[in-house]
Parts: C-alpha cells; sequence; structure tokens
C-alpha cells in the first residue's frame, strides 16, 4: 500500500489556516505556530524566539478537517496518538486549528501576556518561564544529574 501524501492545495489551506491563527490568536511575532510535512504527517512546532519545539502531529486522512492527532510528549520524546489525557484534549475535532488550540492549552507559552517590547517585561517573562530556585536546590538538583552521569557512564 503506498503511503498517502498530502496534495500541494491541501498544504497551502493548511498554511492559511497557521497563519491565520498566528496572527488573531496568537497575535506574537516571537512566539507562532509553524508547519514540516513529511510523507502523510503534519508537524506543528511553535517557535519560541527562533527556536521550533514540537506541539503535535496530524496524520492525513484525505480531508482537511479530518486529521488524526498525536500529542509530543516531551517524556519520552515520541508523538502518541493513544494518550488523551492532557489538557486541551476538548479542542480536538480533526482540524488544524483544533489540534493548535489543543496544543496552546497543553503546552502553554508561558510568561507571554508579560512581552511588551519593554526590557521589564521581558525580565518578567523570563522569570516566569525560569523562575530562580534556592542555592539549596540547585545544589541537589547538580548532585543528581552526578549520580545520573555516573549511572550511564
Amino acid at each position: 500500500m503506498a503511503k498517502k501524501t498530502i496534495p500541494t492545495d491541501i498544504k497551502n489551506e493548511v498554511q492559511r489556516i497557521v497563519d491565520t491563527f498566528n496572527q488573531n490568536i496568537i497575535k506574537n511575532l516571537e512566539n507562532f505556530y509553524n508547519v514540516r510535512y513529511r510523507g502523510g504527517y503534519l508537524y506543528l512546532g511553535r517557535s519560541y524566539s527562533g527556536v521550533s519545539d514540537p506541539v503535535c502531529r496530524l496524520k492525513y486522512q484525505g480531508e482537511i478537517d479530518n486529521w488524526d492527532f498525536a500529542i509530543y510528549k516531551y517524556s519520552t520524546e515520541k508523538y502518541d496518538p493513544d494518550d488523551w489525557l492532557f489538557p486541551g484534549t476538548e479542542y480536538l475535532n480533526g482540524t488544524v486549528e483544533g489540534a493548535m488550540k489543543a496544543g496552546l492549552k497543553a503546552y502553554p507559552p508561558i510568561g507571554m501576556e508579560h512581552l511588551n517590547g519593554t526590557v521589564e517585561g521581558a525580565m518578567k517573562a523570563g522569570l516566569k518561564a525560569y523562575p530562580p530556585i534556592a542555592e539549596k536546590e540547585k545544589t541537589d538538583l547538580i548532585k543528581s544529574f552526578i549520580r545520573l552521569f555516573r549511572r550511564r557512564y
């Protein structure tokens, strides 16, 4: 059986949907959805200041509004079509827009409410995304990494 590929007209429509979502929902040039394709799959990622992180994978089923969804799990670094226990599943309806809404809920853009073009806003966003930890926690974390490294190597 031949692999199903995504037709060019569908890819163009997907790009239009993603661009509209980025403009109307995300409204931030530093944090937006991007797409890439491989065979019959559409991969949705979100860019943060030039770095793209995976969010989900959609499998083309022959229609623009009938995609199979798989969330990206950072714990396994794989896409999981069987995981439905994450925030945002209520948005999954077979559409690209539904997948992007689910992705925003599953992986919310941390600190975006502070990004307003000012240095102070950027600092607040950074603190929310990467809160400072106490010195003891840093020491414990470093010790844990050392133990893990010694076990593996």
